[in-house]
């Protein structure tokens, strides 16, 4: 047989398997990078939905089959080029042992060589598979993209009543029914429901809608300082008034606050409120809306709106307005002051005393006691009401407003953990790159070699593989001497070996027998054979009889011991 050139020798098998496992554990970290961050049912295209951990784990069975395949190759070649340089038969035995025994290559000890180490890293690297399902998770997160959507809401409250003039003091001093149902709603904490298309999930924009123009300037009074004993001074205080019966769109808020103890100056702020049209953030959710807070500073009003002028006196006399600024009024207006009793004693009416106090529990009594600033709260409730009596006045015959915005919806997106990633790569590499050494020296091999065992048989010149060319591949053997019947057994060989020396009589040993002795019968042959100088040589006159010998051959001449 004529052995094969340089290329004709390459081991294509386990070189590939080599490459596709290379290939795999890097297509590991294309799959996570690829999918982290997009949507589940659109990964990894929206026509064909597949969860990253599943693709995981068909390229993590890949690289441990291959790399078992890489394994198989490789020891084969490391094998047959350990026979050419020459060894023992415990290096032929160990060789072939290692790579078929995870056991014999951790106990291998002081002749651990690069079979055990390739064996023991296609045993380890399967945890590559584990590792990887904690790389890819799912999570779900906010997601906006732009959408119009619209809303249907009241734009004219100026058609309606709010409140009412019972008595010639020209104040609003009680609130319509409907009026009442809105505040109710409101103090409830009932939700916005409102009539909405064209949004999904959670949707954010803008809408105009009936409100107030605000106006807020700020101002500092002198610090209270000190009171003599048993009087008192004012440090806080809320008023909400309506502008009455001339000023129907006008709302006046004025607070007075204490935000730095006695010792320093107390806080105004005094707000303008005029009513009109304004622009409202809202966030719309299947729905439902919730009014975002407007600032006190900047212009956000299409335009204003006047109500006509109103008439109180003897009678009930209707009020657009003034309800809302009356509702407002007796839940805000507030007086707070401050008795020296030896210590402060607070005197409050209104919630501002007991709900805007941030200071401390041990500071009660002492000039250090603050308030926060209520203005921007009692400013958002009259928005609030505005908003909620515009809902409430809406019917099915109110057009709809289009307004663009963003549509803000939860998501479930994949998530990649790099930590797990990075180190099941490192262990399908180092895996992948223990194999390489194995294939070293394959271009000594003129012919594709196996461990096929008639292969083996063959190069160690087995009697029953007479025949067959030695140099051939294991293939050509087979279709040589393929057809051979074989049997492992006792091997028939005429019952007798023949034993000859030259010093001795031919006739002195003609006969002879093994040895009783309690020691096994080769054992007794081999010592009675040497202990008369024979030479195990053939001779036809010169005989002995032989012990069994188990062995593989034709089954004409191997039978089996019946027990």
């Amino acid at each position: 047989m004529n052995w094969g050139d340089f290329f004709s020798r390459v081991p294509v098998l386990g070189l590939s398997a080599l490459l596709g496992a290379l290939t795999c554990s890097i297509g590991t970290a294309a799959v996570l990078a690829s999918s982290d961050g997009k949507e589940h049912t659109t990964w990894p295209s929206p026509d064909l939905s597949v969860q990253p951990s599943v693709v995981l784990s068909v390229l993590t069975a890949s690289v441990n089959a291959m790399l078992i395949l890489a394994l198989h190759e490789g020891a084969t070649i490391s094998w047959w080029i350990k026979m050419m340089l020459g060894g023992s038969l415990n290096d032929c035995h160990r060789y072939w042992n290692y790579s078929n025994s995870v056991w014999a290559a951790i106990t291998s000890g002081k002749h651990f060589n690069k079979v055990a180490l390739a064996c023991l890293m296609t045993t380890i690297v399967v945890i590559d598979g584990p590792i990887l399902q904690h790389a890819s998770t799912v999570t779900s997160i906010h997601v906006a993209n732009p959408r119009n959507f619209s809303i249907a809401l009241n734009q004219n409250l100026l058609d309606y009543t709010t409140g009412w003039y019972t008595s010639p003091v020209k104040m609003v001093d009680t609130l319509s029914n409907s009026f009442a149902r809105v505040l109710e709603g409101y103090n409830s904490g009932e939700p916005i429901v409102v009539r909405a298309e064209g949004c999904h999930g959670t949707c954010r924009g803008e809408i105009i809608a009936p409100g107030w123009e605000v106006e807020c300037t700020n101002g500092t009074q002198k610090a209270p300082g000190m009171p003599e004993i048993a009087d008192t001074v004012s440090i806080g205080s809320i008023s909400v008034e309506f502008g009455g019966v001339m000023d129907t769109n006008l709302i006046n808020v004025s607070t007075l606050f204490m935000p730095q103890g006695m010792k320093h100056n107390l806080a105004t702020s005094k707000c303008t409120m005029h009513f009109g049209r304004v622009r409202h953030q809202v966030e719309l959710s299947y729905g439902t809306v919730t009014l975002s807070r407007l600032p006190l500073s900047g212009n956000r009003t299409v335009e204003r709106q006047y109500p006509q002028v109103e008439t109180a006196g003897l009678g009930v006399f209707p009020s657009t307005l003034g309800g809302i600024a009356f509702a407002v009024g007796k839940q805000y207006n507030s007086e707070i002051t401050l008795y020296n009793g030896s210590s402060f004693q607070v005197s409050a009416n209104g919630m501002m005393g007991y709900a805007y106090r941030n200071s401390s529990d041990g500071m009660l009594g002492t000039m250090g006691m603050t308030w926060a600033d209520p203005t921007a709260d009692v400013v958002a409730t009259i928005q609030e009401l505005t908003f909620r009596a515009a809902v409430f006045h809406t019917n099915t015959a109110t057009p709809m407003q289009w307004t663009e915005g963003e549509e803000k919806t939860r998501i479930t997106v994949y998530t990649a953990n790099y930590k797990y990633l990075a180190g099941a790569l490192v262990l399908m590499i180092v895996a992948t790159l223990a194999m390489f050494p194995l294939f070293h020296g394959w271009w000594h091999l003129g012919r594709e070699v196996t461990l096929s065992p008639v292969e083996i048989a063959a190069a160690f010149r087995a009697p029953h593989t007479e025949g067959g060319d030695p140099n051939a591949d294991v293939y050509t053997l087979l279709r040589q001497i393929g057809k051979r019947k074989a049997r492992y057994g006792i091997i028939d060989e005429s019952g007798v070996v023949r034993y000859y020396h030259e010093s001795e009589s031919q006739t002195s040993f003609t006969g002879a027998t093994t040895p009783a002795t309690s020691k096994s019968p080769d054992i007794a042959l081999q010592e009675g054979v040497a202990s008369r100088g024979l030479s195990p040589v053939p001779s036809p006159r010169h005989e002995l009889p032989r012990r069994p010998t188990l062995g593989i051959a034709d089954p004409e001449v191997v039978s089996w011991p019946r027990r």
